[in-house]
């Protein structure tokens, strides 16, 4: 695993005074053969020769040169002061624990052949770096960015992680610190500081280092398989290495203790965990801990020799071309570069290196499947495959090709007997007309909030009426049940349908009116196959181009462009006049505006930090929870910020007795305490069991591995977790599960980085009565509601190959 770290200058010590950073904590990895055994250290990379350095590192005053821009003499070579520049980059290449394993039991000469390869598989990834992530800024006021492939790196070999405080000596942690001076000889002379893409290209460079690392231990006769971290050596012991992780068992035990007392926000409580069991890393000499660690080993009855004898269990799929394009277009129509490097050496990690990958990403070039789209707005070369032209312009080519030839009349009487049944609004009745019109695909643009269920209710008595069987389907299961019992069509998910479809159980035809809701969601492969499968059929696809698009393959916005659509906007849901008013300005663009609004009534709060923000929505919430039956629903935009938040939801209710008889449970997203009156969600669809994903329950009984729930239909369930582990905790849930949603009253964690125009949308447009805003200066700086204004304003719109192509 690769982290990536900026060296500053400055920093003030407890005691008020300042001292230099940087090239200090490296200082006793200089010394030929230094006390503590650690190598020495190395420079590489192909800028070496341009500031005179070669080999090995000689002393701490080579490095402080580099760190301070100035040459081996002393000369200043880039502006800025020393005290204030960023001095360089630490890209640390961090060994898993099986590898630190191997290298801690392996005799002196296996130690030097892994410590080779760990070296080794650095300076492919440094080189990777170089060639692709390395630029400087030239130019007048440095506007023009050049590509430079050549950079110095001091790497640094590191045989321990700090240690913990009940531990006698470190645990072993084979790790190389590859030390990136901010600054660049450029190809007309001038020495520059870097602009790096060091970040974009992290996991690419990661993945290159871990597969080149991988490559070289099967030649030392070890088995490799995959796992979620790129790989792991077959046959390590599992209590061998959490007894070797100390110092990862204090953290995490010291995480778990400041969440106890409020604490809930994971990189907060990472950050007082680290500093508050920090201990100094003791001087121990490398060649006692290495014989420390194989007597603990051999105590333990693990021997190097056993795990060499340990075979892989996984199979590896073999890697095709046709595959890493799947993959690459599998949640994007169009990839660049960087991506094509980085899901190649991602998936190369366990059978490639850094040459096979370079060969693989090659062969992908040189496909005949590959179509190269052009150059986008930011520079970058833009490619996709044949396979996704052909979805992505087939969707446009079949409603096109569908459009004013009087499909599916409905007769005069039917549509005014649909429209005198229920009370519609004017652009309610006017999507009933277009739907009912003669083009055989129609789109719906619906606003959040709009009635959109409702208006189809109409659609589909019309059409029933006239002799037509309407059908209805969306991507989840609740979104289905959601159109189903908003407009009384029956409904059921599109992947069911297409089952259905080619099992012969179901049909359509030119008597058949299929609706799509929640169409925006819809990954364009699936519409392509409906489409297929069409028949003759009429198809009207309804939602909502600003909300959240589709986890894979976009279409809806292209659609509409190419054929038009009908809109409703009126909203319906949210019940206060100012409420409306600030959703249609934040609709319209006017982020600012409308968060202004909620700032004004109070409904925005700006907290000092994640942890603060995070206690008074909790606090909010409770508060309204006491008040209300309706304890509303709380909103964040990652998993992580949900389950920080349902764990300290949880607090608050058992704090007032509302929480019963609590068990652990293996659910597959952890382990996860569940106890008599908790809310939960359930994330997979299971029809014997009478669940569909994003369905909610409350649990009225709990024992050992099983709990009964009782569903908002009122129907009891019971649920045994070693059959079905798909739930979680629904107090607070991601913005991608309430899309679709209607609560009484939204409370909204704005305190990450991960906000969009897309993502605001949504949460802004779920409450009828109320909805809070919580974010902090710590993640967004003093001027916090002016940044919170501009994420909000990025839209998270995907790109596809429509829009490269006409």
């Amino acid at each position: 695993m690769l982290c990536i770290t900026q060296i500053g200058g400055m920093k003030r010590t407890k005691a008020g005074k300042q001292e230099m950073t940087g090239a200090m904590y490296y200082a006793k990895y200089l010394a030929d053969e230094s006390e503590q055994g650690e190598p020495q250290g190395k420079f590489i990379g192909t800028g070496v020769s341009d500031f005179g350095l070669e080999g090995k590192i000689p002393d701490l005053k080579s490095l402080n040169h580099l760190f301070n821009g100035e040459d081996q003499g002393g000369k200043k070579l880039v502006k800025g002061s020393s005290t204030k520049r960023k001095h360089a980059y630490d890209l640390t290449f961090n060994c898993g624990k099986d590898v630190s394993i191997l290298f801690a039991l392996a005799d002196e000469k296996e130690r030097k052949l892994i410590q080779q390869a760990q070296q080794q598989a650095v300076e492919k990834a440094i080189e990777y770096i170089q060639s692709h992530a390395t630029y400087s800024r030239a130019g007048s006021g440095g506007k023009e960015r050049v590509q430079v492939k050549r950079l110095v790196a001091a790497t640094f070999e590191h045989s321990t992680a700090r240690q913990a405080k009940n531990e006698n000596r470190p645990s072993v942690h084979l790790h190389t610190h590859a030390v990136i001076p901010n600054m660049v000889k450029c190809d007309d002379g001038v020495v520059r500081t870097l602009q790096c893409d060091f970040y974009r290209h992290q996991l690419a460079a990661s993945a290159i280092h871990s597969a080149e690392l991988a490559h070289a231990l099967k030649s030392l006769g070890f088995s490799i398989e995959p796992d979620k971290n790129g790989f792991q050596v077959a046959g390590t012991p599992e209590n061998l290495k959490r007894s070797w992780s100390a110092r990862r068992s204090e953290l995490l035990k010291a995480e778990k203790n400041l969440k106890l007392k409020g604490a809930v926000n994971q990189h907060k409580r990472r950050e007082l965990a680290a500093m508050g069991t920090r201990c100094d890393k003791t001087e121990n000499n490398r060649d006692d801990l290495f014989k420390i660690w194989q007597k603990e080993a051999n105590d333990m009855g693990v021997s190097l020799e056993d795990i060499r004898k340990s075979k892989a269990q996984t199979r590896v799929p073999k890697w095709t071309v046709e595959k890493a394009l799947e993959l690459l277009t599998e949640q994007q129509s169009t990839f660049d570069d960087i991506e094509l490097y980085k899901s190649i050496a991602l998936s190369s990690i366990v059978d490639g290196n850094a040459e096979i990958i370079e060969q693989r990403v090659g062969q992908v070039r040189q496909s005949a499947e590959l179509v190269n789209l052009g150059i986008d707005e930011k520079g970058e070369q833009r490619f996709t495959t044949n396979e996704v032209l052909r979805i992505e312009q087939g969707i446009q080519t079949y409603a096109s090709e569908r459009k004013g030839h009087r499909h599916h009349p409905v007769s005069p009487e039917a549509l005014e007997q649909a429209v005198a049944s229920r009370s519609l609004s004017k652009e309610q009745e006017q999507m009933l007309h277009y739907c009912c019109g003669s083009d055989g695909v129609i789109a719906v643009q619906g606003s959040a909030g709009s009635g959109k269920s409702y208006s189809l209710g109409a659609v589909q008595e019309a059409y029933q009426k006239s002799g037509y069987t309407v059908m209805g389907c969306a991507l989840s299961a609740v979104a289905a049940q959601n159109l189903q019992d908003g407009s009384n069509i029956k409904s059921g998910t599109i992947h069911r349908l297409l089952i259905d479809i080619e099992a012969g159980f179901k049909e359509l035809n030119e008597h058949t009116v299929l609706i799509v809701d929640e169409a925006g969601t819809a990954d364009a492969r699936l519409i392509h196959k409906l489409m297929q499968q069409a028949n003759g059929a009429k198809l009207i696809l309804v939602g909502d181009t600003q909300q959240l698009e589709a986890i894979g393959l976009s279409f809806f916005r292209n659609l509409q462009q190419n054929i038009g659509c009908i809109e409703l906007s009126e909203n319906r849901r949210q019940q206060g006049s100012e409420d409306k008013l600030a959703v249609a300005d934040f609709r319209g663009g006017q982020i600012s505006k409308a968060l202004m609004s909620y700032a004004e009534r109070g409904l925005l709060a700006i907290l000092d930090d994640p942890v603060d923000s995070q206690d008074m929505l909790i606090a909010d919430w409770d508060r309204d929870r006491k008040l209300n039956t309706d304890a509303g629903i709380i909103l964040a935009s990652t998993n992580q910020e949900c389950r920080e938040l349902n764990e300290l939801a949880r607090i608050k209710l058992s704090e007032a007795g509302i929480l019963g008889v609590e068990h652990s449970f293996y659910s597959e997203y952890g382990d996860i305490n569940i106890a008599e009156g908790d809310r939960v969600m359930f994330t997979k669809n299971d029809i014997r069991l009478g669940v569909k994903n994003g369905l909610q329950a409350t649990v009225m009984n709990v024992r050992e591995s099983q709990f009964e729930a009782r569903l908002e239909s009122g129907e009891m369930i019971s649920v045994n977790a070693d059959e079905y582990a798909y739930f979680k905790h629904a107090y607070a849930i991601s913005t991608h599960k309430a899309q679709g949603q209607s609560v009484t009253r939204a409370y909204i964690f704005s305190s990450g980085k991960l906000i969009s125009q897309n993502l605001g949308y949504v949460q802004l447009t779920r409450a009828k009565e109320q909805t809070r805003i919580y974010a902090d200066k710590e993640t967004l700086g003093d001027l916090a509601i002016e940044e919170l204004s501009k994420l909000m304003s990025q839209s998270q719109e995907k790109k596809t190959t429509i829009d490269f192509t006409q």
